[in-house]
């Protein structure tokens, strides 16, 4: 099947003809099959654990959110280790990808595999912590309207008296609402993010930049 979907540019570094090829690259592409397949279907096992494992938790607090970070560790190497292969073909033969249509396609289809082993299997938690956070945010909110009606109701009654408690009440449950709006709701840290994008987008500005600096000479 690799043979038969190879270019005859390609062909001809391998055999003088496609039978030829085949049989010679047969071993080759049976051995890179067994591999993808075994591969992909234990990360998916093991992307498929994350999500169930994350659905046992009873009960999750955005304050206390580095248990749930545990996973995003994994997640993360198994997008990566489909991004270093589509890079790795990518670069070891560029000339085969650049004449092979097939092989392009899958390298692409690589990338938004990557993100998805990352992502997908997060988003069950990340779907549960945005629950709380509503939430909570709706707790807060709850308390700033009484808070607010208490002040309104002293106002109209021109009450003064306590004005100062009330402003303290009305500072600290805006400043609640404040710093549980800025809670992250995703399951992973700053710095498990930034590894994953640079794996992503530093290969492509780097071969954007040698393309570039190929076409001006340099």
């Amino acid at each position: 099947m690799n043979a038969v979907l190879l270019p005859d540019q390609v062909i001809a570094q391998f055999g003088f003809s496609r039978g030829v090829t085949a049989v010679l690259l047969a071993p080759v592409a049976m051995f890179t099959l067994a591999v993808v397949v075994i591969s992909t279907a234990q990360a998916a096992r093991q992307l498929w654990m994350v999500d169930l494992i994350h659905g046992l938790a009873e009960h999750v607090n955005l304050l206390r959110v580095k248990p749930f970070y545990a996973f995003s560790g994994l997640t993360s190497r198994t997008g990566m280790s489909f991004l270093v292969l589509a890079y790795f073909i990518a670069a070891v033969r560029p000339d085969i990808v650049r004449d092979t249509p097939a092989l392009q396609v899958l390298i692409v289809a690589m990338l938004p595999t990557a993100v998805a082993c990352f992502v997908l299997p997060l988003y069950g938690m990340h779907l549960r912590l945005v629950a709380e956070k509503d939430r909570l945010l709706a707790d807060a909110n709850a308390r700033l309207e009484t808070v607010l009606a208490r002040l309104h109701a002293r106002v109209d009654k021109e009450i003064l008296t306590d004005a100062d408690q009330l402003f303290h009440q009305l500072s600290s449950v805006a400043a609640e609402r404040e710093a549980i709006s800025r809670l992250s709701t995703w399951p992973w840290e700053a710095k498990t993010v930034t590894g994953f994008l640079s794996t992503l987008v530093l290969p492509v500005l780097l071969w954007l930049v040698q393309r570039l600096l190929g076409r001006l000479g340099l």
